[in-house]
């Protein structure tokens, strides 16, 4: 019976109207067929009835639709509250770690990279950086320099037990398998590795800086901690202050860095 009622309650407009035109239906019947034709008192009490009902579902609906509208109006109030009023919240900006979309590269001609090792991420975009070599994009990749300051410094902002020999090892595996990349796509773009002499503050993954519509991800980096960095996106479209802010500490960095 719940059921029923609530779908009687959803098309309101469409059971009156169909009780009111069984009413009617009835009513020219029975003046028609019967003989003798119905008194004017019952057409009259028909005629009421069908009045009735399409003035009840006129009053039911009106209810149903100033609920609605103040269900909507509330939505839209707290909407604008918590987007607009409040100030934005952190969760609702920062993500828990970066992932790069698997297409972000595919079609950029100008990309920028900058971490630590980066070896996750010449992993996971080694075949597109080869592809997009291949098409003549200009490609720079920032590094932690191999050297035993900056090693000492990620030693002792890292979560665990580490050692600076395992950073070393990592940083030479990505630097062997970006060589290859380049080596064996007969590239006819250009790909230089930039060292930097310290630890960064973030990383960043960048596309087509100037062109008008660049993107960029930004990776926070935390210290001795397991907890996945707090990274946020970027487009030179939408927020074009803080992605040129994010270009130029990018070419900060490759300023500092020893090129090759």
């Amino acid at each position: 019976m719940k059921k029923v009622f609530e779908t009687l309650k959803l098309n309101l407009d469409l059971a009156s109207d169909i009780v009111s035109i069984v009413i009617a239906i009835i009513l020219f019947i029975r003046y028609q067929t019967i003989t003798p034709q119905p008194k004017d008192s019952e057409l009259l009490i028909g005629i009421m009835a069908i009045l009735s009902t399409i003035a009840l579902s006129g009053i039911i609906e009106k209810r149903s639709r100033l609920s609605r509208i103040e269900q909507k109006v509330s939505d839209a109030y707290k909407l604008i509250d918590r987007k607009i009023i409040n100030r934005l919240r952190a969760d609702e900006f920062f993500t828990r770690g970066v992932k790069i979309k698997h297409d972000f590269f595919d079609s950029a001609n100008m990309i920028g990279i900058s971490g630590i090792t980066l070896s996750n991420t010449s992993s996971q975009f080694a075949h597109t950086i080869g592809q997009r070599l291949k098409t003549g994009a200009n490609i720079r990749i920032i590094l932690l320099a191999s050297t035993p300051s900056p090693l000492e410094q990620i030693v002792k902002r890292s979560w665990g037990e580490t050692t600076t020999e395992y950073y070393k090892n990592r940083l030479e595996n990505t630097v062997e398998l970006l060589k290859i990349v380049e080596n064996n796509n007969k590239s006819n773009g250009k790909l230089q590795i930039g060292y930097l002499p310290y630890v960064p503050s973030f990383g960043i993954s960048m596309t087509s800086a100037g062109a008008g519509n660049g993107a960029m991800y930004v990776e926070i980096y935390h210290h001795n901690s397991d907890e996945p960095s707090p990274g946020f996106y970027l487009t030179e479209s939408t927020d074009p202050y803080w992605y040129n802010f994010f270009v130029s500490q990018f070419e900060l960095m490759w300023k500092e860095s020893k090129i090759t």
